[in-house]
């Protein structure tokens, strides 16, 4: 984490460990598959990392072998998910990212590449799929309550808007945030997208001029006919 004082504080509020870096967390735990390799011919060695904060560094004496890292859950800006999947998966570990994956549809292909040939699996989550709100109108719409539909609405905004220093660096408002709804309302529908009309605006001028825009509408017509 490069804002380190943000995971000293998150991982106080856990009762974990933080550290500057996924090496580093390597170093100090291993990980289920190293483990096991090394297990089979020699006693398991855990490298000793100065640890943050002393009631947490209690809980790991010099006598405790920490549990080996079985994956990772990315939580990330999307510009840096190519270097920590990368490195999670040169050290055989599973990922459940974020969305997007990635920035781009090529580069979504190469990570999902680089993972099967490490043998890890990879997963992009989608939390509204899991959120009751919005799981009891897709299952109102899959077990057919509501009739055939034909068309469907979907508003998100943020409130307070984000600072702009976020704005610049948060990702494309269509691939980026809008994958949400987009990936919601194909659920709901069953249904994939046969064309998309999209448009965006920037609220201010440095947006506009960084090419970023903060507001968007986008218009998708489905291959079924909604």
């Amino acid at each position: 984490d490069t804002n380190y004082d943000g995971a000293i504080a998150l991982a106080d509020q856990y009762s974990a460990v933080p550290f500057k870096s996924l090496e580093e967390a390597v170093a100090h735990f291993g990980t289920s598959r190293k483990r096991l390799a090394s297990s089979k011919s020699k006693p398991s060695i855990v490298s000793r990392v100065p640890l943050a904060s002393a009631p947490v560094a209690a809980a790991f004496s010099s006598n405790a072998i920490p549990s080996p890292i079985d994956g990772v859950v990315v939580s990330t800006p999307t510009f840096t998910h190519d270097s920590v999947i990368n490195e999670a998966a040169h050290n055989g570990m599973s990922i459940f990212t974020e969305k997007p994956v990635d920035e781009t549809a090529e580069k979504i292909e190469k990570l999902f590449h680089v993972c099967d040939e490490a043998g890890v699996e990879l997963c992009c989550g989608f939390q509204r799929r899991f959120d009751e709100s919005y799981a009891s109108a897709a299952r109102a719409v899959h077990d057919g309550k509501i009739g055939k539909p034909l068309s469907s609405s979907i508003f998100f905004a943020d409130h307070p808007c984000p600072p702009i220093e976020f704005l610049l660096k948060g990702g494309n408002i269509f691939s980026d945030l809008s994958a949400h709804d987009v990936d919601y309302i194909r659920w709901v529908l069953d249904d994939d997208v046969a064309s998309v009309y999209a448009t965006g605006t920037s609220s201010s001028s440095v947006l506009e001029e960084a090419g970023v825009h903060d507001n968007a509408t986008m218009v998708m017509k489905f291959m079924k006919g909604a």
